[in-house]
Order: structure tokens, then C-alpha cells, then sequence
């Protein structure tokens, strides 16, 4: 004897077999369309994402990684500007929202851009020192020497 019954906040259906053990509906449904229990890498998919059809024509055998593309949310991209080259790039809101709470205001394209944006700085508007091999020589010009004095002055 089989008895089906839903428990509240459940989607799927459960059924209590005559051995008293509890199974949900649509795996012992699959079991009895392979004649074996799935295996534990395998998923039972709905097709029409009823989980209360468990008709053997609405379900499939998936693997997780199957199972979990069918049912992800596609991420959108955030267009971006890199800081450093200009160039358009993508990142998802998710990157974008943990680097926002570090702190991070300037976004670039590539680890690259990134270091050569960090090294690089603009005194009068005009940038100075755009990539490290050019800092460890040392720019010469006035506006480069009076920061260099600065900060050996601190």
C-alpha cells in the first residue's frame, strides 16, 4: 500500500511506502521507470517544472550541472569603461557590487590596465609614469620632480 501526501511548504510530492519508509514521488517514480534508484549525481527534472506532475512522460534523468543550467538565472553584464585604456568591458553586477564594497571606484578591463592605472598619476592634468618600468627611471619633468619632493618631504 502506498499513500501520497504533500506536506506543507514542500513543493514535491511524497509517498509512504509499505515498509513505512518516506521517498519523494518523482524519484521513486524514475526508480520504477529505470529499475534502479537514481544515482546521487543524478537529478529527476520536471519537464514542465510542475513539481507535482510526476507523470513518467514529465520526467528526466539530468546531471547536476545539466540540472543547474536549466533552472539558472542568465547573469546580465554591466558595460564598463576601463580607466586606464578606454577600452568597453564587461563585469557582473555581483563583481561590481563586492568591489564597490571594498571600496574600488575605478574599474579596467585587465590586470595590466589595473596595475598601470594604480602606478600612474595625474599632477596638473597631464599623466605621469604610466607604467612601472617608466617610474623606476623616474619621469624628469617639473611637475613629476615637485610630487617626488613631496612625498620624500612626509
Amino acid at each position: 500500500m502506498i499513500s501520497r501526501y504533500i506536506t506543507k511548504g514542500e513543493p514535491y510530492v511524497r509517498v509512504k511506502l509499505s515498509d513505512g519508509s518516506v521517498v519523494r514521488e518523482h524519484r521513486f517514480v524514475m526508480e520504477k521507470r529505470l529499475g534502479r534508484p537514481p544515482e546521487p549525481h543524478e537529478h529527476v527534472h520536471h519537464v514542465n517544472e510542475d513539481k507535482q506532475d510526476n507523470r513518467p512522460d514529465n520526467l528526466e534523468l539530468i546531471t547536476l550541472s545539466g540540472h543547474s543550467a536549466l533552472h539558472s538565472n542568465p547573469v546580465s553584464a554591466v558595460s564598463l569603461v576601463c580607466g586606464q585604456c578606454n577600452r568597453p568591458f564587461e563585469r557582473t553586477p555581483r563583481y561590481l557590487r563586492a568591489k564597490s564594497k571594498q571600496g574600488v571606484t575605478q574599474f579596467y578591463c585587465s590586470n595590466k590596465c589595473s596595475r598601470d592605472g594604480v602606478l600612474s598619476r595625474k599632477i596638473g592634468g597631464v599623466t605621469h609614469g604610466t607604467s612601472y618600468a617608466y617610474n623606476q627611471k623616474g619621469c624628469r619633468c617639473a611637475p613629476c620632480r615637485e610630487y617626488k619632493h613631496m612625498v620624500q618631504q612626509k
